[in-house]
């Protein structure tokens, strides 16, 4: 297993820190877990490879967490990242909506296009991947948040 901390901050700028994202890579299954503001250049700096990323996986739906989906889905419209695997996109309830509502103002630009996509709501589930992997996913409270959303 190979994981890359692609930030660790909060919601407040940091010069030191970049916003919450991990780089995750299992048996060749690779995944995002939250993607922060910058996770995708630094994703790429790294070494990790961006374009073959077979999960993302959202904690909850703060825009710090979720800042470069709208950058990677439209990444993927490029013909130099075009995709034929399925895109696998966890989030919790509500995420269904969020990206439709993404959907709905940027159209074709971050469409699924020529790649099959799925969307789990993730809620005290099991999800078993296409490749030898498996999400679990089970809702926490957050300090002074409530409940995850």
């Amino acid at each position: 297993m190979e994981i890359i901390v692609l930030g660790s901050g909060t919601a407040v700028p940091d010069g030191r820190r970049g916003s919450p994202g991990l780089a995750v890579n299992v048996e060749g299954t690779r995944m995002f877990l939250d993607l922060g503001s910058g996770s995708l250049y630094r994703a790429a700096r790294y070494g990790f490879p961006v374009e073959g990323v077979d999960a993302i996986l959202f904690t909850h739906m703060h825009p710090d967490h979720t800042a470069d989906l709208v950058p990677l889905l439209f990444a993927f419209q490029n013909p130099e990242w075009s995709r034929e695997e399925e895109l696998l996109l966890f989030g919790p309830k509500g995420f269904p909506n969020f990206l439709g509502d993404l959907e709905e103002i940027y159209g074709d630009w971050i469409s699924a296009l020529g790649y099959p996509r799925k969307v789990v709501t993730m809620e005290n589930s099991r999800v078993k991947n296409t490749k030898k992997s498996a999400v679990n996913a089970r809702g926490s409270v957050y300090p002074n948040h409530g409940r995850a959303r």
